[in-house]
């Protein structure tokens, strides 16, 4: 009798422990669900005006740690360099990844909408009709007989920033480091065509041309913070700061928290 009585307490205590170890992964597998859920849902956010702004700043930020320490270590394999030497670097661009929408249209029959103007501010203008053309051209090699105009379409022009920093770094001898003293930002706008529409193969099509120096595209716009192009004015600039032991100049569109 008392071995039938330790027995099935034995048997209690496995179907107990499965119990718990079931929910557990259940519950450690809802949480990741979970997590994924949450992770995919801040992807999809709308921007707002303040999210664009946050995102741009934290680029910035993110682009200075990464490129652009204030006190970027070096190693000398050349000739001596003097304490006080100037150096004036370019960066390379960079960008937020924010896409600003400046104006779309939208039709059931897209010949309706083919003669109105978009803008990106009063920087660049396009017909609706120029757009679809092209996306159907460059994205998909389809030329404008094939657009079926009497069917539905759309049509929308962005914009983004890219920013290109002038740096001036001066020498310490004493530490072996090149320390920023001077970054004087220019901006330059680039325009982003979007389209679609049915073609008379049976199929809908859309698109996006981003209009980038990648792409054999010029900016539509370049904003210059003064004294950009002034590389006398940064050595000096530069010089005077070291000297004094002043924190670095900085005249830019986003500004460095």
């Amino acid at each position: 009798m008392l071995k039938k009585i330790v027995l099935f307490l034995l048997i209690i205590v496995i179907m107990s422990n499965t119990l718990i170890l079931s929910a557990d992964v259940t519950s450690k597998n809802n949480y990741k669900n979970s997590y994924t859920t949450s992770d995919n849902c801040k992807i999809v956010i709308p921007f707002s005006s303040e999210k664009a702004n946050r995102y741009e700043i934290e680029a910035a930020e993110k682009y200075r740690r990464e490129r652009y320490n204030e006190n970027e270590k070096i190693q000398l394999y050349g000739p001596i360099i003097e304490d006080g030497t100037v150096n004036i670097v370019t960066s390379t661009p960079w960008t937020s990844g924010v896409l600003y929408e400046d104006g779309s249209k939208s039709s059931n029959i897209l010949s309706s909408i083919l003669n109105i103007t978009l803008t990106i501010s009063s920087y660049f203008t396009k017909t609706v009709y120029n757009i679809v053309k092209d996306v159907a051209l460059i994205m998909f090699q389809t030329s404008w007989s094939e657009v079926v105009t009497t069917a539905p379409g759309s049509a929308k022009l962005s914009h983004s920033y890219s920013y290109i920093d002038k740096l001036g770094y001066v020498y310490n001898e004493p530490l072996k480091e090149w320390i920023l003293k001077v970054d004087i930002q220019k901006r330059q706008w680039f325009r982003h065509e979007y389209a679609s529409f049915k073609c008379t193969d049976g199929y809908t099509r859309s698109g996006t041309v981003d209009c980038i120096p990648t792409n054999g595209y010029s900016p539509i716009k370049e904003d210059l913070k003064y004294n950009y192009n002034n590389d006398s004015y940064i050595k000096a600039e530069a010089s005077y700061r070291y000297k004094y032991n002043l924190g670095p100049y900085r005249d830019v569109f986003v500004p460095l928290y």
